[in-house]
């Protein structure tokens, strides 16, 4: 593994995972909240994490600083305060 220097809070480790072996992401929210996205639905549909909306930054009640957002997914699916994401 390797260490690379990023502005934020915690270190981010690169690994070299071959794609046939990811199943998927499991999103982790700071208040236990896990979500998990198949590999198929990633490429299938609109999945992103947003900092920003309508141009201005993330309020704090909605998920400051990252939220997952994905298409065919109520609002309350989505996990609010990002805080680790995980290739499963």
């Amino acid at each position: 593994m390797t260490s690379v220097d990023l502005p934020g809070p915690r270190p981010v480790w690169l690994l070299v995972i071959p794609i046939a072996l990811i199943l998927g992401l499991d999103v982790k929210g700071v208040y236990g909240k896990v979500v998990r996205i198949s590999l198929k639905d990633i490429d299938r549909k609109r999945v992103f994490l947003a900092y920003r909306v309508n141009g201005e930054p993330l309020p704090q009640k909605h998920g400051f600083p990252l939220r997952l957002v994905y298409e065919d997914a109520y609002g309350y699916d989505w996990v609010k305060y990002v805080e680790e994401i995980v290739i499963s």
